[in-house]
């Protein structure tokens, strides 16, 4: 039935865009004709912002995005604040930022920082915070042995001109990975998977059920532990599904993927090496650069639109 539909797709249409060659490969042998290589709309992001300034001459940035749906800030929200406790007292000059996703607002990712209000943070030992403001900027600050830490909170939209200053970021799963590869930030990209029958945003009819009353918890557990299974993520011979879009480009893990039990201390630390070893960042960075596609899509795609035009 896909088959079918995807035939009677490449059909209607006459002409039209894809990124690379690899794309053109994917396409049925009849319909590749059709297709022309532009290159990659994300990497119009780029051009967009200027270059960031060199970290020799400002604090190095770290840019957290927990995500934009409830089910992902539950755990998100507490398991970055415990980590950026963890990135300070290593490197006491970092700077955190967190760019606010259009479909939440600063308070309600202050109310994920919440004890009271998120059971995640008491269940697991991670960190509590609280909406302030530090002079002119609204921040999520976090109390820790070491000190008082402030995450300043960006609610601009799109916030390129944010992310492009970070020299990493901890990212979830979703397009946010596109953006950040385009701008060639590098990036962690975590999965957290401690309270299976929290992550209820599977697309289709399992997100359905998932977040139906009374059998949607249940339903959510098992179906987490069943792809969890099937991804790799509990041990399984398979091989894991690539999430990041960079990765998914590159058909290999060239930003780090962790899924599982993960402890806030072990992403710390992976961020902690590659602010002390630059030459791996940088490395990162050239490789991200690598795998996305030409700039110049946007007026490529124009110029086949008004070739079509009658």
């Amino acid at each position: 039935m896909y088959a079918e539909w995807e035939a009677r797709w490449y059909g209607w249409v006459d002409r039209f865009g894809v990124m690379n060659a690899a794309t053109v490969n994917k396409i049925p042998q009849p319909y590749t004709y059709k297709a022309t290589i532009v290159g990659d709309l994300m990497t119009e992001v780029a051009a967009m912002v200027p270059d960031a300034a060199p970290t020799s001459a400002r604090s190095p940035t770290i840019g957290l995005l927990p995500g934009s749906k409830a089910h992902k800030l539950k755990l998100g929200v507490p398991f970055m604040l415990a980590m950026v406790s963890y990135i300070r007292r290593s490197l006491p000059n970092v700077r955190f930022v967190l760019p606010v996703a259009p479909t939440v607002t600063c308070d309600e990712i202050a109310q994920f920082a919440r004890a009271d209000h998120n059971s995640c943070i008491r269940q697991f030992g991670w960190a509590e915070g609280e909406l302030a403001r530090n002079h002119d900027r609204l921040v999520l600050r976090t109390h820790t042995d070491s000190g008082t830490i402030d995450i300043e909170l960006y609610e601009d939209f799109p916030a390129y001109h944010v992310l492009a200053q970070c020299d990493a970021c901890v990212t979830t799963v979703g397009a946010n990975t596109a953006e950040l590869g385009a701008l060639a930030v590098p990036m962690v990209v975590v999965i957290p998977t401690q309270q299976m029958d929290v992550m209820k945003t599977w697309d289709g009819l399992p997100g359905i059920i998932a977040n139906l009353p009374l059998v949607g918890s249940g339903f959510a557990t098992l179906f987490n532990w069943y792809m969890g299974y099937r991804l790799g993520v509990f041990g399984s011979s398979k091989r894991r599904t690539l999430f990041a879009w960079p990765n998914i480009w590159a058909g290999e893990e060239i930003v780090p993927e962790l899924v599982g039990r993960l402890q806030p201390v072990d992403v710390a630390n992976r961020l902690i090496d590659w602010l002390t070893h630059p030459e791996a960042l940088q490395q990162v960075r050239d490789r991200l650069r690598s795998v996305r596609g030409d700039t110049g899509a946007a007026s490529k795609l124009v110029a086949i639109v008004v070739e079509l035009l009658p």
